[in-house]
């Protein structure tokens, strides 16, 4: 029997993983995911986590939100025979036949996957990690929800005249999230009988133009959409550094009582400097365009962990790493078969965002549109990916349970 290890437990290494086992019998392939957390993570709807604490909602609520987030690794559904070990890895041999851990335990591998995901990157700017709150995880998510909570509170209870809530990084996640904050703004206004301006929404980025990685016609509908919501948009804003309270980008100095950074995220360290691998300039793990890391052969990577030769970096993004991860577990089958690998295709990525309660925008096949439809065929995304990932059935009742709690948010913010 072969073995298939991979490190990661995030959408590129969960994707692989279900792929292989629904291409290959479980008697002739056995599967490990080795994971640190507990839980999968699905990362799209962390800013509903974000937002739900509103003076709206009870506590009771976000933590259901939180839950609907993530799947704990023992409930997975369709997923018996493929081994959870919870464990950080330590050491990876040079060959990739021997994974071993910081537990102790030693796993043998006869062909590896690194799917490791990446972090919040601040850029090395000073202040950053002490005085800005990242949107990464759960714990991270409810964190800022409870400060949005409180500010509202302070606000209402005149304990405050006005709050700012700043943004930093207008891509997709940025946008999501103050667009979103817009909507609880709103409610929160209109039940209380406040003025909006009360609440200052400010959002942050370098580029000239909010999501500037995507085509001008979604730039241009997420502008005017923000503009809608009365969110200030500074661009071509390089924050220098921030201090309690402040930011300074040049000769701009904003104040904020909530700061969210959501600017970037970055390569994990371990696979060039623990692991060995071979890295480019920005710690991403070079892989051809079959997914084997360069110079080795039962070596694979995927996901915000890898830059293909040649080719222009594909989105680190969820879409991304499960677009991918058939191509690997497809190569992975065939290198274990001595038969010839499949090279990734690449993609035209398809563009949608949720820009306050039930609107959207997006870009699909080259056509922009925008509104309750652009909406509702992100939430479709969202049921594709866990289709990828579970049986029907549980994909979608775990589908379900999300956008119902979520949509809780959405009916009182539209």
């Amino acid at each position: 029997m072969h073995r298939v290890v991979i490190v990661g437990g995030g959408f590129g290494g969960v994707s692989v993983a279900r792929q292989l086992a629904r291409r290959v019998s479980r008697k002739s392939l056995e599967i490990v995911i080795i994971e640190e957390r507990d839980a999968h993570v699905y990362t799209p709807w962390l800013y509903e986590v974000a937002t739900a604490m509103s003076p709206v909602h009870s506590e009771t609520f976000v933590r259901r939100a939180r839950r609907r987030a993530s799947v704990p690794f023992f409930h997975f559904p369709g997923f018996q025979g493929i081994r959870i070990v919870h464990a950080k890895v330590e050491s990876i041999s040079p060959d990739g036949s021997l994974v071993t851990c910081t537990n102790g335990t030693t796993i043998r591998a006869d062909a590896l996957v690194i799917a490791v995901g990446s972090l919040t990157n601040d850029f090395g700017i000073p202040g950053v990690m002490t005085f800005a709150s990242p949107l990464k995880t759960p714990k991270e998510a409810e964190s800022i929800a409870l400060q949005l909570r409180r500010l509202l509170r302070d606000i209402e209870e005149k304990r405050i005249e006005k709050a700012t809530v700043a943004v930093v990084g207008a891509g997709a996640n940025g946008v999501e999230l103050v667009a979103e904050m817009a909507a609880v703004r709103k409610i929160f206004c209109d039940v209380q009988g406040l003025d909006m301006t009360r609440m200052r929404l400010v959002l942050c980025d370098s580029g000239a133009e909010p999501v500037s990685m995507f085509p001008a016609s979604v730039q241009a509908r997420v502008a005017k959409r923000l503009r809608a919501l009365n969110i200030e948009f500074f661009g071509k804003t390089t924050v220098k550094e921030v201090a309690a309270g402040e930011i300074h980008a040049g000769d701009l100095t904003l104040p904020f009582d909530l700061l969210v950074w959501s600017a970037g995220v970055k390569s994990r360290k371990e696979p060039g400097e623990v692991w060995g691998l071979p890295v480019n300039e920005r710690g991403r793990v070079r892989v051809a365009n079959t997914f084997v890391v360069e110079g080795k052969k039962n070596i694979f990577a995927l996901g915000d962990a890898v830059a293909r030769a040649g080719e222009r970096p594909d989105p680190q993004s969820a879409q991304a790493a499960s677009a991918q991860a058939p191509y690997v577990a497809k190569n992975i089958i065939a290198f274990l078969a001595g038969k010839e690998l499949t090279p990734f295709p690449g993609k035209k990525w398809q563009t949608l965002l949720a820009v306050g309660g039930s609107y959207g925008v997006g870009q699909v096949f080259g056509i922009p549109f925008s509104g309750r439809i652009a909406f509702y065929v992100r939430r479709l995304v969202d049921l594709k990916y866990f289709l990828s990932v579970f049986p029907m059935r549980h994909a979608i009742i775990l589908w379900y349970r999300g956008v119902e709690v979520y949509g809780e948010n959405d009916a009182a913010r539209t």
